[in-house]
């Protein structure tokens, strides 16, 4: 839907694009090729996409942090907290994951599919 074009410089692409370019992060074994690459935002995005369609459970921000940094030290999880924070908005706002209460009183979100965003495109 966007593109990073310089340091904080993004191009808005259109939801046109959002339903090819989520499937072909579900089509792609691997998307990084470099160490850089591994830790952008985009990257990170991809990831999280398919951690959501991975269950049907809800999960809170902190839950998908740790698996996919894959650590429980205590201080890289809050800073990958704060860019899935980041992320969760972006594909709540245009429909791809809703806010849901958990058990635990942390808010949760869970994946409702790329069928609302072709609907909004036509």
């Amino acid at each position: 839907m966007v593109r990073k074009a310089a340091k904080n410089h993004y191009i808005w692409r259109g939801l046109q694009h959002a339903v090819a370019t989520i499937s072909t992060v579900f089509d792609s074994q691997s998307i990084t090729h470099s160490n850089k690459k591994e830790k952008s935002l985009e990257n990170l995005a991809a990831r999280f996409l398919r951690l959501f369609v991975s269950t049907d459970d809800p999960m809170s921000l902190e839950e998908a942090a740790r698996v996919l940094i894959q650590t429980d030290n205590s201080a890289l999880v809050k800073t990958k907290i704060r860019r899935l924070y980041d992320i969760v908005n972006v594909f709540k706002s245009v429909g791809l994951v809703e806010k849901t209460p958990m058990p635990n009183k942390k808010p949760g979100f869970r994946w409702l599919g790329t069928e609302r965003l072709v609907g909004i495109i036509e």
